[in-house]
């Protein structure tokens, strides 16, 4: 279980996919399955459109995957586009053949950018779906994207600890001096200066598998293989940060995700194929831990969180 995302125009539904072939969109209030559709191939990624009427899925087989038939698909590096309502196919297309590895909408809606572990990141102009263009520079499998909040430039990271940032228009890279000012739509890229800290001052064999911005833009969400959550103060660049930590998981975590009031905190576990749904609330701001020992963010956190279970 890979894919997770929410629904922005419904606070209180999010798609899962995996490599059950199924495309699973879930209530947060009822904890139930609301639809499901069955596809022909693995699917890795999704993202829902901004207007929360087209659902994007990258489909592909990861390398060492978990199940029965885990291999190459004969799909691998094809992206679909679902039709909310019905999950019916409306768009299919695929310019790669290796494994789509993450699929992000602009936030105005007019782009879709497609990473794959062939190293390139694939940009479309939603409607006719013509490629637009392609961001080559990747010594490693892109791992993750970020589109800015102007929808002019993106950034994205491998599992080569790379964080490169590109120009949208012309798929052209960009100097992080030049970057350094440019407001972020979402952080789910594992590297950069705002996670500096969440990686812990000593090498203790942890790799942060995912991460999510709370929409309120003070707190941010991890997940790692050690199968914990753990929620940080944002930016986390303090020497010693404080942090909520969780477990539930029995195993490696996948993916992970604020709901759009930040009501809820989602994760998904790479080889248990659970899905849960943590219950988060904040009262007022986090206290900074750089100016005040009284009321550090970890324990603050603390007392607004716990969790509702459900397994795929």
């Amino acid at each position: 279980l890979f894919g997770l995302s929410v629904n922005p125009a419904n606070g209180t539904e999010y798609v899962t996919v995996g490599e059950d072939k199924t495309v699973r969109i879930w209530d947060t209030e009822t904890h139930t399955l609301k639809t499901m559709s069955v596809l022909d191939t693995m699917a890795h990624c999704v993202s829902w459109s901004p207007d929360g009427e087209l659902i994007a899925v990258g489909l592909g087989y990861r390398p060492g995957g978990f199940g029965p038939g885990a291999k190459r698909q004969r799909k691998d590096g094809a992206f679909l586009i679902l039709q909310r309502s019905d999950l019916t196919i409306v768009q299919e297309a695929r310019d790669s053949k290796q494994l789509i590895s993450s699929i992000k909408w602009s936030p105005d809606g007019g782009t879709l950018a497609v990473t794959s572990y062939d190293r390139a990141i694939y940009l479309y102009n939603v409607g006719d779906w013509a490629s637009t263009a392609k961001c080559r520079g990747h010594k490693g499998r892109i791992t993750g994207l970020d589109w800015s909040t102007d929808a002019n430039f993106l950034q994205s990271t491998d599992d080569l600890g790379e964080l490169i940032f590109w120009e949208a228009e012309s798929g052209e890279q960009r100097t992080a001096r030049t970057m350094r000012d440019i407001e972020w739509e979402t952080q789910t890229c594992v590297y950069g200066w705002p996670l500096k800290s969440a990686w812990g001052q000593y090498d203790d064999n942890c790799a942060l598998a995912a991460a999510y911005r709370a929409h309120g833009g003070t707190t941010i969400a991890t997940v790692d293989q050690f199968s914990r959550l753990r929620v940080w103060r944002y930016p986390c660049v303090a020497e010693e940060p404080n942090w909520v930590e969780v477990r539930g998981h029995g195993g490696p975590c996948s993916n992970v995700t604020f709901t759009v009031d930040d009501s809820f905190v989602i994760t998904t576990g790479r080889e248990d194929c659970c899905v849960f749904q943590w219950r988060y609330r904040m009262e007022g701001k986090p206290t900074d831990e750089a100016t005040t020992e009284e009321e550090p963010v970890g324990s603050q956190i603390f007392d607004y969180i716990d969790h509702d279970k459900f397994v795929r």
